[in-house]
């Protein structure tokens, strides 16, 4: 038994003492409770406990009659099972979200709107901060100024990655009449996105950009670090992006945007792009 093993099979969504159990009955065999319980020093009722929760899950089986015998299904299996019982669970959550939802907003009484000027840390890294700049990207009804890396444009292509969802939300803003200005470093790298974008968006291209801001409607802000690739997937948190909705910040971060707005040259995307992106873009434009 290792800590790491330990360790692995709480993200699979066992207690500690649960995967201890599950554990000692690999390397045992069929073993009765009072077996478990000597082998890894807990009580006799607490052992029972836990191999009925096990039992319950599905990952351990037990025979019909007396003494009662508990059996630790293959590993392959056991992962299968945690794996289907997550996703269920969070199926199961995804149904509840919208009513709950709307049952905490009903008691948010605290009058804490846009109206109110505060600051913000964003916790969970860079993949919560990309879920905030969609959020702020659904809700923008005029305008939206976007300073956005390098890497960050490449990504924001690629299905694979959570940046995807912010390429989605600029076409939903796009066509409902949103002005999106968007400020970025291009090369060979991104040079498809950059075709892509620039006919929903204005685009301008400058270089060395070491930070990204998101303006919407002049009324809210986050801004931070450049994200790189593995913080875009990531939960953990950076300590360094922050939300605002206070006026005279943002209209001080907009008039930086507007310096670096006005010195930066169009980009111009090519012609006749022989990618399949633009084929994509060329079919896009024509719904």
């Amino acid at each position: 038994m290792t800590d790491k093993d330990l360790t692995a099979l709480a993200e699979f969504g066992l207690t500690s003492l649960q995967s201890r159990v599950y554990m000692a009955l690999l390397r045992l065999g069929a073993s009765r409770p009072s077996r478990i319980s000597s082998e890894i020093g807990i009580a006799r009722p607490e052992a029972y406990r836990v191999l009925r929760e096990l039992y319950a899950i599905g990952i351990v089986t037990r025979n019909i009659g007396s003494p009662i015998v508990y059996r630790a299904r293959s590993p392959d299996e056991a992962l299968s099972l945690l794996i289907d019982r997550s996703s269920n669970a969070l199926k199961r959550l995804e149904k509840k979200k919208g009513t709950l939802a709307n049952s905490l907003k009903s008691q948010n009484l605290s009058n804490d709107s846009l109206a109110n000027p505060r600051f913000s840390q964003i916790g969970g890294g860079g993949a919560s901060v990309i879920m905030k700049e969609t959020e702020l990207l659904n809700r923008a009804e005029d305008s939206f100024d976007w300073i956005i890396s390098r890497e960050a444009l490449q990504r924001i292509r690629d299905h694979r990655m959570p940046d995807a969802r912010s390429g989605d939300a600029v076409l939903s803003a796009s066509r409902r009449g949103v002005k999106i200005r968007m400020i970025t470093e291009v090369d060979r790298s991104n040079i498809r996105a950059a075709d892509f974008l620039s006919r929903y968006i204005q685009l301008r291209r400058t270089n060395g950009l070491a930070l990204y801001m998101d303006i919407a409607d002049g009324k809210e802000i986050i801004f931070g670090p450049a994200i790189n690739k593995s913080e875009a997937i990531s939960h953990s948190s950076r300590e360094a992006d922050l939300w605002t909705n206070d006026r005279r910040f943002i209209a001080g971060m907009h008039a930086l945007f507007e310096t670096l707005w006005n010195t930066s040259p169009e980009y111009v995307p090519r012609k006749n792009p022989s990618s399949r992106l633009g084929a994509e873009c060329a079919q896009k434009s024509s719904v």
